[in-house]
């Protein structure tokens, strides 16, 4: 019997080409920094990255991932993620969304499990106004891991106990 639903944040609950691109430039801005490197530089080793690990991985993978094959660390592109810009203004109130997740609501345990940090996912719920509508919300920061490791699954089951 089903009790809970587990819902990704970005790409899944919402789907916006702004934003997306928002963190691709977030992103080349966070590679140049810390390598000390142009934007163009950092978007083409970047992006060509994220092809290689594509093609070894069989999926398209987030900018962490790529940021991470550089050793940069996820607490840094969070950072900068977050004081570059806010996703949550390119975002708007979804009525069909929050009313689906409303009858969801009466009948399961809800929540949001993303490798996004705290601050954007914030944001984001806020602005699609549905942040009410989980019970859970699971950030990196909650187990300092990303999917699709399986220990974040686990500790998500515990805790729901």
């Amino acid at each position: 019997m089903v009790k809970a639903i587990i819902f990704d944040l970005d790409g899944t609950l919402y789907k916006s080409p702004e934003v997306y691109q928002q963190f691709a430039e977030a992103a080349y801005h966070t590679y140049a920094k810390i390598k000390n490197t142009t934007r163009e530089q950092a978007k083409t080793i970047l992006e060509n990255k994220r092809e290689e690990l594509k093609r070894m991985r069989g999926f398209p993978v987030p900018y962490t991932l790529a940021l991470i094959e550089f050793g940069i660390p996820i607490e840094k592109w969070h950072e900068e993620n977050i004081n570059f810009f806010n996703a949550g203004d390119y975002l708007k109130k979804d009525a069909h969304l929050k009313n689906i997740l409303i009858k969801l609501k009466n009948r399961y345990k809800l929540t949001v499990l993303t490798n996004n940090n705290k601050i954007q996912t914030e944001r984001i719920l806020k602005a699609l106004d549905i942040k009410d509508s989980f019970d859970y919300i699971f950030t990196y920061e909650s187990f300092k891991l990303i999917k699709p490791n399986p220990e974040i699954f686990k500790n998500v089951v515990k805790k729901w106990d």
